[in-house]
């Protein structure tokens, strides 16, 4: 079982790096508009501060400048390097990583709030949802859900699938973002669970001798439900 230690934006200022087991994952959750945009743009690097500036709506520069400026303000505690002196690279498919570093992360933001997940030697992926009503619910559900998902929601009644949903969602998100494939592993070739008491990866499509080596956690916070996905050892 995975030992979940919670942070917010209170806890930056006494805040001190322990992870020391496998089975530690830290996750930070946070609003954004709390940051100080101007501090967190001076963290960045050329690179960042020019993808921030392609943003065509003052909203989501500022999101994605105070996302990137907090990880790397969060990761020089946990690995003992200047902010500003972090250097990314990049998997594949895009996700980050830092090399020669036990330290794996994972970010994601909704609404207001940013979730980012770190923890030590294995993958991880984590996605935030706001809990809102999306009159195309259903039809989300049949075009990306396995059948056994599909089936699954609706046998939820009408006042549970919304949560229900977001369940599924945010843990086949953080599934994707943990193998660093995102959209490019189908949606339909894994089946999560939709309970919120009982997350956890189901079944994987050709590769189910890796169930065992991932587990999955999910999280309530104010109207976000937050999910982690864990893998151990090496894909």
């Amino acid at each position: 079982m995975l030992d979940i230690s919670l942070f917010t934006f209170d806890d930056l200022g006494t805040f001190s790096a322990s992870l020391t087991d496998t089975k530690q994952v830290d996750i930070w959750i946070l609003d954004f508009t709390l940051l100080k945009e101007e501090e967190m743009k001076a963290l960045l690097s050329t690179e960042e501060v020019a993808r921030a500036a392609a943003f065509y709506f003052e909203r989501d520069r500022r999101r994605y400048a105070c996302c990137r400026g907090f990880l790397r303000k969060i990761l020089s505690i946990y690995i003992g390097k200047k902010a500003e002196e972090i250097e990314f690279l990049y998997g594949e498919y895009g996700k980050p990583f830092l090399l020669g570093q036990p330290v794996e992360f994972n970010l994601s933001h909704s609404g207001n709030f940013l979730a980012f997940a770190i923890t030590i030697g294995g993958k991880i992926g984590v996605d935030i949802e706001l809990l809102r009503e999306m009159s195309d619910i259903e039809s989300i559900v049949k075009h990306y859900f396995a059948p056994q998902e599909c089936q699954k929601f609706l046998s939820f009644s009408l006042e549970e699938r919304m949560v229900a949903f977001f369940n599924c969602w945010t843990r086949k998100e953080a599934f994707i973002k943990a193998t660093g494939k995102g959209l490019s592993e189908p949606l339909d070739a894994f089946t999560v669970s939709l309970e919120s008491d009982d997350a956890r990866l189901i079944w994987v499509k050709d590769r189910e001798d890796e169930l065992k080596d991932w587990e999955m956690v999910s999280i309530r916070f104010d109207q976000y439900v937050v999910a982690v996905a864990r893998k151990f050892g090496q894909l």
